[in-house]
Parts: structure tokens; sequence; C-alpha cells
């Protein structure tokens, strides 16, 4: 199992994410929250299934209920570093 370490502007875009998602979509509070905690839980499994998308190796893993993408990077085979999330609908971030 891998920790996950999530970078300052990862948390940022997170939270700045709940909050829009909690106020604005009352018939699933919860849908990003527990997009997310999936999404975290594949990661800290799964990290290096999803393919490369980027320089460096970056790579992502769709939120579908909420589309987002989470980027990030596989450290090493204990580590996972979390960089941004994204819109599915946006370009990708410059990371």
């Amino acid at each position: 199992m891998r920790t996950i370490e999530v970078s300052p502007r990862a948390e940022a875009e997170i939270e700045r994410a709940r909050l829009w998602w909690f106020e604005n979509r009352p018939k699933a509070p919860w849908a990003f929250i527990d997009s997310l905690e999936a999404a975290f839980a594949r990661l800290e499994t799964e990290a290096g299934m999803p393919p490369i998308v980027g320089p460096r190796n970056l790579r992502r893993i769709l939120l579908p209920r909420v589309r987002f993408h989470l980027y990030y990077r596989v450290r090493d085979a204990t580590t996972v570093d979390v960089l941004s999330l994204w819109q599915s609908n946006r370009l990708a971030p410059g990371l």
C-alpha cells in the first residue's frame, strides 16, 4: 500500500472543488468527496496502472461521476505525489 502526498496546490484545488460541489449540487453533495476517496484508494494500490500522459511520468486518474482528473506521479514503490485536480473538460494544467 502506498502513501499519498498531496501538494499544496492540489490541496487548494481539492478544497475549492469540494466547497463548490457541496454548495451547488444539493442532490448529490457528497459525490465529489466519495469520488475523491475512491480515487485515493485506487492510487494506494494501483498507482502505476493508468498510462503516462505528460512529461516526467505524469499520470492522471478520472473521477467520472464528478468529471475531474487527479494528476499525480509515482515517486517510488511506497509514495504517490498528487499534484493537481482539474476539470476533465478543461485543458491539462501546466505541471
